[in-house]
Formats: structure tokens, sequence, C-alpha cells
């Protein structure tokens, strides 16, 4: 990933800072960093997630589905947040939240209403009817359908860890004539690009995927067509 470079004029005149060890001042960095994320105190954490989004009619019709896994870091945890904002204007059809656990039960609770909402948000949680041990994992998922009402959505699927994700699959995928091209990459809370790539097309699927370990929380990820 790219990281702030360090100013040259630091090393004095006529100083070099080589490639190489730009490379590895760079990696050692990005490893405290999340060493440091990964460490920090948290209620919970995921294990994984899977963040994807069907289109069905482009601009019309949608799917999101939402895959967790989280793990228990506390002795009693009740509920985690569970938020989207749409980047368009869509209403939903139909909702189904789910999980294989007999007796834990997710379901899922608005947000107080004196939560702000001004900046788009769709602030909620999901709330689980027996609340979770410490290192105690639950699986749930959670599918959305989607109508455009309005302005249609805008042509990418973006991210953003809030606490520590072990591993995230980002997905978009396409019911018939998948764009020619997609795009992930990277960015920091300020919106610079930290790092991209061009998808390939999964033909059988009609999909473009992208999995990403240990995503830095504050940084956002995205697959744009």
């Amino acid at each position: 990933m790219t990281l702030v470079s360090i100013a040259l004029s630091a090393l004095g005149a006529g100083g070099v800072l080589l490639p190489g060890a730009r490379k590895v001042r760079g990696m050692a960095a990005e490893r405290k960093r999340r060493r440091d994320t990964r460490e920090t105190p948290q209620e919970f954490y995921y294990r994984r997630q899977t963040v994807a989004l069907r289109v069905v009619v482009p601009d019309h019709t949608y799917i999101h589905r939402r895959e967790a896994r989280i793990v228990s870091r506390v002795a009693s945890l009740s509920r985690v947040p569970w938020g989207s904002r749409p980047l368009g204007d869509i209403v939903v059809v139909d909702e189904r939240l789910s999980s294989s656990h007999p007796t834990i039960r997710p379901s899922l609770v608005e947000a107080d209403p004196n939560v702000d909402r001004a900046d788009g948000w769709k602030r909620r949680y999901v709330r689980f009817g027996q609340p979770l041990r410490r290192n105690q994992e639950i699986e749930f998922v959670h599918v959305e359908s989607l109508m455009v009402v309005g302005k249609p959505l805008e042509h990418f699927l973006r991210w953003s860890p809030v606490t520590r994700c072990d591993h995230i699959t980002l997905q978009v995928a396409f019911a018939s004539h998948p764009p020619a091209v997609a795009r992930y990459s990277a960015h920091s809370s300020t919106g610079e690009e930290l790092e991209c790539d061009t998808l390939e097309l999964d033909v059988i699927m009609g999909a473009y995927t992208v999995a990403i370990d240990n995503p830095v929380p504050g940084r956002y990820y995205k697959i744009s067509w």
C-alpha cells in the first residue's frame, strides 16, 4: 500500500532515500498500524464479512447481501451496530435477517430517535435474543431487495471497517450484461487513493470480487464499474 512519503529534505543536502529502503520502512509501518488496530480494546470483532450487491435491473432493482461472523470480546454482548448509507434514492421492498444459531435469534432494531441521521446514514443494530459470552461466535446474513424511486445508485460498492475485521470480501454481480471493466481501490479517510487494481470478471457468476485480509479501520474499500 502507498504510505505518506518521507520528505527528502529531512535527509540533509544531497541525501537520497533508496526505493528499497522506502519499501521496507513502509511495510514495517503498515504492520505496526495493523497490529495496533487489532490490539485496540473493542467489544467485538469480525472474523469475516462479505458485502455483496447484485444488479438485477441496472439503475432500477438490486439485491444487497451482507454476511458476518462476529466474535464477542466481552462477557455479555447484546447488540452490534449495523448501518448503511445508500448513495441514491431507494426503498427496501423486502428484507430478511437469518442465522443458523438456534437460541441467539438476531433481530434488527432502529437506533434511538435522537441519533443524528443528517449525514444520510441508516443507523440500526443487530440485537441478540441471548447475549453472546466472551469469545462466543455467531454468523448471520442480512439480505435486502432494493428498488430505485428517484436518483439511481452510484456505480460503486463501498465499505469501511469501524472495528477489527480479519477478512472482508466485496462482490458486485450482474444478472445480465456485466460491464467490461470494474476497478478495485482503497482510500485513506481523507479520500487519497492508496491502492488500485483492475478486477477480472467471473463469467459464470457474472461477478467482480475482491478479498482483503486485515483491512484498516478508517480506510474505505471500493469496487466501481
